[in-house]
């Protein structure tokens, strides 16, 4: 956290020197760069959340499916707000919003499996 913390207010410096200085396109391109290096650092921990909860599942005795749709709602509620950020940092608010709907209507589609999953997991539980 501390490097990021670190790019963050190297960007933020560097931003305000190329503002004073009306150089706009070199302020786009240091805060693309910054959050290019940022994304890379966190897909290197959500692939390390990937490979922790894959030997949980591993473990447990669940379907792998279950496992597979967990890993899509994170990469959906990731991808969503890294999008919707985006948009809305640029001044495109209303297509932030339009994204974020879509992230939860995804989200709503992709749990309909796993609610189905634990209703028959419970009915087995409870003996019917």
């Amino acid at each position: 956290m501390l490097q990021i913390a670190g790019v963050a207010f190297a960007v933020v410096f560097l931003g305000s020197l190329f503002k004073q200085e009306a150089k706009n396109g070199w302020q786009m391109i240091l805060a693309l760069g910054a959050t290019l290096l940022v994304a890379g650092y966190s897909l290197e921990r959500l692939k390390e959340l990937y490979l922790f909860m894959k030997e949980l599942f591993d473990m447990l005795p669940l379907d792998p499916l279950f496992f597979s749709i967990l890993v899509k709602l994170l990469a959906v509620t990731y991808l969503t707000d890294f999008a919707s950020g985006m948009c809305k940092e640029q001044g495109y608010s209303t297509l932030g919003t339009q994204v974020e709907i879509f992230g939860k209507v995804t989200i709503l589609f992709v749990t309909i499996p796993a609610i189905t999953y634990l209703l028959q997991v419970f009915a087995i539980l409870g003996g019917e």
